[in-house]
């Protein structure tokens, strides 16, 4: 006579357990990583849009080199305007997040 399984023993219930934990290992780093990187995209984003309106802006209304400081969250974004020798003007958009991320987008006034 076979006789019925009705549930796990307890060495399949640990076994699973650890499986469970070892993939939770491996992922969990990978979510914090790829968290991250969504967030430094999006104040790349941020920054190429106040960069955008900027040169609107700026063509426009034919503006000077100035600079101003916008925060948009707990991240400062600072828009300047540099002008080369040239005569050529770029607008430029530096972020700063209190994570230690920075960076600079810049684009050119035609």
């Amino acid at each position: 006579m076979l006789r019925r399984n009705s549930g796990f023993f307890l060495a399949e219930m640990l076994l699973s357990l650890t499986a469970l934990g070892i993939a939770a290992l491996f992922l969990i780093p990978s979510l914090g990583f790829l968290w991250e990187k969504g967030e430094r995209i999006s104040l790349e984003k941020n920054a190429r849009q106040l960069m955008y309106s900027e040169l609107i802006r700026t063509v426009s209304e034919g503006s000077g080199p100035f600079s101003r400081i916008e925060k948009i969250g707990v991240t400062n974004y600072t828009i300047y305007i540099k002008q080369s020798g040239n005569g050529s003007r770029e607008v430029c958009v530096t972020y700063e997040h209190p994570a230690t991320w920075t960076g600079t987008v810049c684009g050119f006034v035609e």
